[in-house]
């Protein structure tokens, strides 16, 4: 794979200089030189100038993190049953609910992963208690 890449790349390069020098074939040596002057004198401007820019710090900004207090889910750890009293959930959103359950994809194909969330979910209780 790599050594694909490396003839790649140097088909490429062969190319590029091939079109530059079919470019400047008529161009004189003068004009080279004068080429070849702006264009370093571009790219040492440039580098200069985000240099300066790096070490004055200017255009910096601090960078804020902002951490929001997460609240406990109110209904991690309780039973949503819609024939308890108090429970807000409709019949049809119960069994909606319900239908996931026994058909979810991803539970039937990892059956352990029911248990880890329940792990994950006495975690989180026990550390919202604190």
């Amino acid at each position: 794979m790599n050594a694909i890449i490396k003839k790649r790349m140097q088909r490429l390069g062969v190319g590029c200089a091939d079109w530059l020098a079919a470019k400047t074939k008529n161009s004189s040596r003068v004009k080279k030189k004068i080429a070849l002057l702006l264009f370093c004198a571009a790219f040492t401007g440039a580098s200069i100038y985000i240099m300066t820019q790096t070490a004055l710090g200017y255009g910096r900004q601090e960078m804020k993190i902002l951490i929001h207090q997460n609240y406990p889910q109110r209904h991690i750890g309780k039973n949503i049953d819609p024939a308890l009293p108090g429970n807000i959930i409709s019949d049809d959103l119960y069994k909606k609910i319900e239908l996931l359950k026994s058909s979810d994809s991803l539970l039937l194909a990892r059956p352990g992963l029911a248990d880890t969330i329940q792990m994950i979910e006495q975690i989180y209780r026990s550390q919202s208690k604190k």
